[in-house]
Parts: C-alpha cells; sequence; structure tokens
C-alpha cells in the first residue's frame, strides 16, 4: 500500500474514532479504529522507507514534493496520536494507554529481530550456494587437470 493511500485510511480512522467520542462511546467501541490507525501510520511510515530506496530514480521535483508530502503526513498523523493519547487519559484509560505503548514497542523489536534473523538466514544461504558452486568448479576443474593426466600415465604403462 502506497503512503498516500493508507494516510487517507488513518485519517478515516480518526474521523471514526473522534465521532465515537463525540457520541460519547468507551474506549472499547473504538478499538477497530484503533488499529486501523496504527497500522495505516505504520504503512505510511513504511512507504516513506520504501520512497527513499526509490529515490534514486527520480527527479529533485519529485524527491522535493515527496518529501515534504510525507513528512507533514507523518506530522499530522504524531498530532492525531498525541491527541488519541489525550483522549485516552482524560477517559482513565491512561494505564491502557501505556501497555499499548510498551506492547506495541516489544512487538516492533520483535519483528525487527525476526526480519534480521531471516535476513541473515538467507545471506548465509547465499554465501553456502556460493561456497558449494565454488566447490564444483573446484571438483570440475581438478577433473579436468586430473583426467588427462592419468589418462596419459596410463598410455605410458601400456605401451612400455
Amino acid at each position: 500500500m502506497d503512503p498516500f493511500t493508507a494516510f487517507a485510511i488513518a485519517q478515516g480512522a480518526i474521523k471514526g474514532i473522534k465521532s465515537a467520542i463525540a457520541l460519547g462511546k468507551d474506549v472499547q467501541s473504538i478499538m477497530g479504529d484503533i488499529g486501523k490507525f496504527y497500522h495505516a501510520a505504520d504503512m505510511v511510515q513504511h512507504g516513506a522507507n520504501k520512497a527513499r530506496v526509490q529515490g534514486i530514480r527520480k527527479s529533485d521535483e519529485d524527491i522535493n514534493r515527496e518529501a515534504f508530502d510525507l513528512a507533514w503526513k507523518a506530522k499530522q498523523l504524531w498530532e492525531q496520536e498525541k491527541e488519541l493519547k489525550s483522549y485516552m487519559f482524560i477517559t482513565g484509560n491512561r494505564d491502557v494507554w501505556e501497555q499499548m505503548m510498551n506492547e506495541r514497542t516489544r512487538m516492533a523489536k520483535e519483528r525487527a529481530d525476526t526480519e534480521r534473523a531471516e535476513l541473515d538466514k538467507a545471506q548465509k544461504d547465499r554465501e553456502a550456494i556460493g561456497e558449494m558452486v565454488m566447490n564444483i568448479l573446484l571438483f570440475i576443474s581438478f577433473l579436468a587437470v586430473m583426467v588427462p593426466l592419468i589418462a596419459l600415465g596410463w598410455q605410458l604403462l601400456i605401451v612400455r
């Protein structure tokens, strides 16, 4: 999902949260919208990271415009998260907010560790395949040298 679509989804989730708050609904009734908001906010961040990698192929104008758009959207999402935090604190759910933030941090670290382990494994697999190919090539080279030498030696023994 591109960061601009994700941002629109986050905005929709915030509107849903604000509507629910205006109607006096409790925190539990907005949990789905909170989940949508954070998912979309993460997608905006992921899209921004991906855009940095793909920025090599873009013009300066495109890079500047996209950088500004992403920075502005990140600022808006941060402000909306602050509003959500304030709502949680005002409604007496500070402990829920803090637990959610702790869990979010733990899960993000766990995901990063898993991704790092997968990348390391993929790198080791590539290295193992490279080593295997080199060993096969060395064996073939050895045979390419030894077979003619053995054949020559055999011919010299038989001819004598």
